[in-house]
């Protein structure tokens, strides 16, 4: 299928020619916690069809934006990941996405999808930290079968996927009770009380500190 263009010597057009077409920029958002295979692609993007997948990653790929890589073993598979010109968008992700929050409805609608890959990305877009220059934060969260680490400091915030043995606030919950609790729309003891958030090391007072850290990004 061939590309449509907006042909015009323009900056944006140019750009909304490479990542203007429907899907790219959630797939490009899929990405931003590391490589993903294409089942995981899939996983994350349900209403994306396999073929149009696979279009829009051939696409992004011959854009220099994504590239296959080797997972380490046992995986033995391969993934896409984000190029460093990929990485580089989020220059202009972070503030779209930070004037995008202020559309989010709290609390979340029971028929409105939302996974693991996009509540901790979402995180990461809306955080605005309250912390002393020194100060830090760090916690194991678990969504569903996804484990991430999060490390926060008064200048960003670090996600990436895995395990975080040393940290002193551990905790399970589902996509769509964290990104409330970030909001503020979901009290972490009302949290604790219908078992939304399981606290598994750690204290409520130390999640109600971390979950503070994001109450004015939305």
């Amino acid at each position: 299928m061939s590309r449509r263009s907006y042909d015009q010597y323009c900056p944006l057009a140019h750009s909304l020619d490479i990542i203007g077409e429907r899907w790219t920029l959630l797939i490009i958002r899929e990405l931003q916690l590391g490589p993903r295979r294409f089942s995981d692609l899939e996983r994350g993007l349900p209403g994306l069809s396999p073929n149009l997948l696979s279009e829009r990653l051939q696409s992004l790929e011959a854009q220099g934006l994504v590239a296959r890589q080797a997972l380490p073993p046992p995986a033995k598979a391969l993934a896409y990941a984000l190029t460093p010109n990929g990485q580089a968008l989020n220059t202009a992700l972070i503030p779209l996405a930070q004037w995008g929050a202020q559309f989010l409805q709290m609390p979340i609608p029971d028929d409105e999808f939302l996974g693991s890959i996009p509540a901790m990305v979402a995180l990461r877009f809306i955080v605005q930290p309250q912390l002393d220059e020194g100060e830090s934060l760090s916690a194991e969260v678990h969504l569903g079968p996804d484990s991430f680490r999060l490390v926060l400091s008064a200048a960003e915030l670090q996600v990436e996927q895995g395990f975080l043995p040393e940290a002193p606030l551990v905790f399970h919950t589902e996509p769509k009770p964290l990104l409330g609790l970030a909001a503020g729309a979901l009290p972490v003891n009302v949290a604790i009380e219908g078992k939304l958030l399981q606290i598994k090391r750690g204290t409520a007072g130390l999640a109600e500190t971390l979950f503070a850290q994001f109450k004015a990004g939305v």
